[in-house]
């Protein structure tokens, strides 16, 4: 039997026309609409319900996710190291062309409400122009100019010597580079934050390791995107249940070949092909950003654990937080200097190490998801660990490592570390602000 096509020969008239444009205007705006979540706080639940720009509850699928700008815009790409050009296609994923693997990552307009119990975070893309959405705070760090998008490392970064310059790389078939483990040509066997920012900031302008605001942002997409905070039974536990052991235990980048699992996959979610809970997760190609493996620095934020005054000659309180100014004039540092930072108005707990069971309501906290309580389990609340500051300033670690279990998660919080800290268990990640 001869397949038969048939085409309408009959032009639409006028009205017709309109509809069929007001239609597809309808479908392409569908897919740049606002989209968020919201949490009924009455609740002890890590669940949320999916909302829309006006606060009404919608339902959605995982084809409306790819193709929304925020989320289907998430691709993966590689950097020349000597040229600064970007590629998409015929990737090379080990380094060994000079290429560095990163997501590109459309920047947004967060915003935050409540709605008497709920509390609500919803996020529109870039070019959005309702006065209710403002830029992103990570899309203006590292100089104060607006991104239409940034790139984030896909791996967890990896030490190497140019020349006799060290830098951070990201490609697969790497070690993480952390503290307090021999590596080849890292002076000392240290990593602490200075030092993993002044590697980045080695590859050139606009280079850093990811900051606290930029953590924050792709925690919200997750967030949304799975309306859960229980983000690892959705996804996978990660790299989080083998022994501590000696030396770094967890895994090289792009283990298990979690890369070609990817390529099958249509937006660069998935795992490895090992045992769950030591095998590698990946959300829209960021490897391990689910916690697990390594902790990552989040540097820009600062916490403390008594009161007193800072080397600069200002007050702080027990259980204060200090992060990176929402504008992007301040300068990233593992101490943050007056005038680069906004201070936080709630106090974060500051007494005990437990799973978070409140989130922060006022000021910069809720974009943050800065906690106010962790009282809670690993199945109710945020899921997720707040380990409290125990130093004037702490830093904060962002995720889990190899070895924490039910503790990791995207929104674990370990500011158990002084400025000065370097550890086995803690890399980071690189980002890239390119030049506008």
């Amino acid at each position: 039997m001869v397949d038969e096509f048939y085409t309408s020969t009959t032009v639409p008239d006028g009205e017709e026309m309109q509809r069929r444009l007001d239609m597809v205007k309808y479908l392409e705006s569908f897919v740049t609409e606002p989209i968020g979540v919201q949490l009924d706080t009455t609740l002890n639940s890590p669940t949320l319900q999916r909302i829309d720009g006006n606060g009404d509850t919608i339902t959605t699928s995982t084809s409306f996710f790819n193709k929304h700008v925020l989320y289907g815009g998430m691709r993966l790409c590689a950097r020349n190291r000597t040229t600064g050009s970007i590629i998409y296609d015929d990737l090379v994923y080990d380094a060994s062309t000079g290429y560095d693997l990163f997501v590109e990552y459309p920047t947004d307009r967060p915003r935050f409400s409540t709605d008497g119990d709920f509390y609500q975070w919803t996020i529109a893309p870039y070019g959005t122009e309702s006065t209710k959405y403002n830029i992103a705070p990570f899309a203006v760090q590292r100089g104060g100019t607006e991104h239409s998008k940034i790139y984030i490392g896909a791996k967890e970064a990896y030490f190497y010597l140019d020349g006799a310059t060290g830098k951070l790389g990201s490609a697969s078939g790497k070690q993480p580079v952390t503290g307090g483990v021999s590596y080849t040509d890292l002076p000392s066997g240290s990593l602490t934050m200075t030092q993993a920012e002044t590697y980045a900031n080695n590859i050139g302008t606009g280079f850093g390791i990811c900051n606290a605001w930029t953590y924050a942002d792709i925690n919200l997409r997750m967030l949304i995107e799975y309306a859960t905070f229980d983000i690892p039974s959705v996804l996978g536990l990660g790299v989080s249940n083998k022994l501590s052991g000696t030396g770094f235990n967890g895994v090289l980048t792009g283990a298990d070949s979690i890369d070609s699992r990817l390529a099958s996959t249509t937006n660069g979610t998935g795992t490895g092909s090992g045992v769950n809970g030591e095998t590698p997760v990946a959300w829209r190609y960021l490897e391990n950003i689910t916690g697990g493996n390594v902790f990552e620095m989040m540097i820009g934020l600062n916490m403390f654990h008594t009161s007193g005054t800072d080397g600069e000659g200002h007050a702080y309180t027990a259980g204060d937080f200090r992060v990176l100014k929402t504008g992007g004039m301040g300068t990233p540092a593992a101490t943050l200097a007056y005038g680069d930072y906004v201070a936080g108005v709630t106090s974060v707990p500051n007494s005990t190490d437990n799973y978070i069971s409140a989130l922060q309501s006022v000021g910069v906290a809720p974009l943050l998801f800065m906690p106010v309580a962790n009282a809670g389990t690993s199945s109710t609340g945020m899921c997720d660990t707040f380990y409290y500051p125990r130093y004037d300033p702490s830093i904060v670690l962002h995720g889990g490592y190899w070895a924490g279990q039910t503790a990791d998660g995207p929104f674990c919080m370990f500011a158990n570390c002084s400025s000065t800290y370097s550890n086995r268990i803690a890399g980071c990640r690189l980002e890239y602000y390119p030049t506008v």
